[in-house]
């Protein structure tokens, strides 16, 4: 499988974009071999820390402009849940 870049490719009016969460969260071209698994620390860098990934590799909170606003409110009531973040 490969993927295809449309970044510079032109779309025009009324052209409609629909994409899937659901599929994106789970492919191997964009997780690697084990995008099946649950596995949290795929989140954490090698000293505990939250990693900072694209908002568009993970969408369930859109990206750019569009953000949602609740975005930072769980990442942060996530952090505070473990250890590696003192302050909370």
């Amino acid at each position: 499988m490969h993927l295809l870049d449309l970044s510079l490719t032109p779309l025009l009016s009324p052209t409609q974009v629909f994409w899937s969460d659901w599929a994106m969260a789970r492919d191997p071209a964009v997780w690697g071999p084990d995008a099946a698994q649950f596995k949290p620390e795929r989140w954490l860098d090698s000293e505990g820390s939250l990693k900072r990934e694209s908002q568009y590799k993970f969408h369930a909170f859109n990206g750019g402009y569009r953000v949602c606003v609740f975005l930072f409110i769980s990442v942060t009531a996530g952090a505070c849940r473990g250890e590696a973040v003192s302050a909370c």
